[in-house]
């Protein structure tokens, strides 16, 4: 805030020209004397000088004679006001209410809520003069928990109403970390116990998968078919020259489950061990899959990118690309040989963490 300036009193200001007695609208000498005086020259007390008072009273002027102090040009101006598109002055204002108040001088003026002048910008009154309130990025102490301004929304860290975001709440917060809060299967501490994985039940060319992103939307519309699946992210089983599937799917202390409640693996250790312990070959609709048995992968038993020769040019195209079976219960799950981009495959969906 800015420092308090002292303000002209009314009653002071209307004493001192009654005192002087000589105010003439036609410009004598009397008027001269009034505008030092309500223009606050050197020696008057209008504008609080420094040997004025502060406390609202007046002391008694002198009605002497003695002739008014010089008026330097730029105190005259100061008081003269001129309109540029007319080219003409006009009269000094002989007005006594005081301009308009700045932030800062404890009074609520044009454009301000509210003026506290103070430092503080985590009270009720910003530093700006504006009113503190849920949204302006300003923590407002004792009320708020938070603010992220435009950030702030329900399923995000700092909620619509300034609080922070808890596991229980019944609201998803990604930003949390939570995977789930109030789902069916989830644990107090806001992650799913149990991690679902299915094979599609379509199948799609290596070359036209559209990379990861288009890959793993496949597998969110898939998994959105199946109402036991909703709140749940599912990723693709895939590895490009920049991303491992292990790292994608990230590390889980819980079990994976086909849709049929099959286990896969007990957590991530397990499903990484070269062997699981039921193939993935129940898709979507809780059905086994029938006729093609390979799945795009481009990853190795430990959830690591094979060969980048050997990843559909990261799934936008190139000439081969490796797959898994999904009825092979060994290493050959996800790594089971090579074949050619333009040919057809299916896809793993594994439920993901945040």
């Amino acid at each position: 805030m800015r420092p308090i300036r002292p303000r002209t009193d009314a009653a002071a200001l209307a004493l001192l020209m009654a005192l002087s007695g000589c105010f003439n609208p036609m410009g004598s000498a009397g008027d001269t004397t009034g505008a030092a005086t309500s223009e606050g020259s050197g020696s008057g007390t209008s504008q609080g000088s420094g040997s004025g008072p502060t406390d609202g009273t007046t002391e008694p002027t002198s009605t002497s004679t003695t002739a008014p102090p010089t008026t330097l040009p730029s105190q005259t101006e100061a008081s003269v006001t001129s309109d540029p598109t007319l080219g003409t002055t006009t009269e000094p204002s002989t007005t006594t209410e005081p301009p308009p108040p700045d932030c800062g001088d404890l009074v609520v003026g044009p454009g301000e809520d509210c003026d506290d002048a103070n430092d503080n910008n985590n009270d009720s009154c910003l530093n700006n003069c504006k009113a503190a309130q849920c949204g302006d990025g300003v923590v407002f102490e004792g009320v708020e928990a938070c603010d992220d301004g435009s950030n702030n929304a329900d399923d995000a860290p700092c909620t619509t109403m300034c609080q922070k975001a808890k596991c229980g709440d019944n609201v998803v917060c990604p930003g949390c970390k939570e995977e789930c809060d109030g789902n069916l299967g989830c644990n107090i501490a806001c992650k799913y116990s149990l991690r679902y994985v299915f094979v599609t039940s379509q199948v799609y060319r290596g070359d036209l998968l559209a990379g990861l992103a288009g890959a793993d939307q496949l597998c969110m519309d898939l998994a959105a078919g199946n109402g036991g699946l909703q709140g749940r992210r599912f990723v693709a089983w895939l590895s490009t020259s920049t991303a491992h599937a292990a790292d994608r799917v990230g590390a889980s202390d819980y079990p994976f489950l086909r849709l049929d409640d099959a286990i896969i693996a007990n957590n991530s250790g397990d499903l990484l061990d070269a062997a699981i312990l039921a193939p993935i070959n129940i898709d979507e609709t809780k059905m086994p899959i029938a006729g093609v048995d390979q799945v795009w992968t481009g990853t190795e038993a430990d959830g690591q990118v094979t060969s980048l020769n050997t990843l559909c040019a990261d799934w936008t195209g190139g000439d081969m690309g490796r797959y898994g079976s999904a009825s092979a219960l060994t290493s050959q799950w996800t790594d089971a040989g090579l074949t050619d981009c333009v040919k057809e495959a299916r896809l793993y969906c594994f439920q993901a963490g945040y």
